[in-house]
């Protein structure tokens, strides 16, 4: 049984929705792949480059916006997300985490 809290209308702590992950500098799939094992849904948008080094040429993922990761979970989980390593805080104004809205 999932013992995640429901997205409830009139509770502001228990709506579940996407937030931005602000993360260490390099540590996006770091990040991304602890919240996995943390049973936090995640988003990681990557972008195919062609990187070229001395001896060979790799065609290499990097995230569309570096630096950040997306996330989706209730307040009450935030604890959760913080603590995984790379994590360097949630993106908001005036210290609160801002959801992302629905498009």
């Amino acid at each position: 049984m999932d013992d995640r809290p429901t997205e409830v209308p009139g509770d502001g702590k228990l709506r579940v929705a996407w937030y931005v992950v602000r993360t260490r500098s390099r540590h996006e799939k770091i990040v991304k792949n602890q919240l996995v094992e943390r049973d936090v849904e995640t988003f990681l948008p990557l972008v195919e480059r062609w990187s070229r080094w001395k001896d060979r040429t790799k065609k290499i993922a990097f995230p569309l916006f570096p630096g950040y990761c997306f996330a989706r979970f209730s307040m009450l989980e935030r604890l959760r997300v913080l603590s995984a390593v790379g994590v360097a805080g949630l993106v908001g104004t005036t210290g609160q985490p801002e959801a992302v809205p629905d498009a």
